[in-house]
């Protein structure tokens, strides 16, 4: 379990590509290839954060992680990359 939380901490930091979520106005989608142990390693880790309003800031919160083959699904759009 520990090299998964590595993983999505790494994806959070560094991600390869961050889109905004189909389905949620107050969601991202990161995105990092490289960081899954073989053979799983050529596939992107996609780590889903939703953002609820604190007070003045917007706090995240991790919903989901897994493997994807691509970057986007139909509805994301593309926000930044490296």
């Amino acid at each position: 379990m520990a090299q998964s939380l590595d993983a999505i901490e790494i994806a959070l930091v560094d991600p390869d590509r961050v889109n905004t979520d189909a389905n949620h106005l107050n969601g991202e989608n990161f995105y990092r290839s490289g960081i899954l142990q073989p053979p799983f390693n050529a596939r992107y880790l996609k780590v889903v954060v939703r953002y609820d309003r604190s007070g003045d800031d917007f706090v995240g919160e991790v919903v989901s992680a897994f493997m994807v083959s691509h970057f986007r699904k139909p509805g994301e759009r593309f926000k930044w990359n490296r």
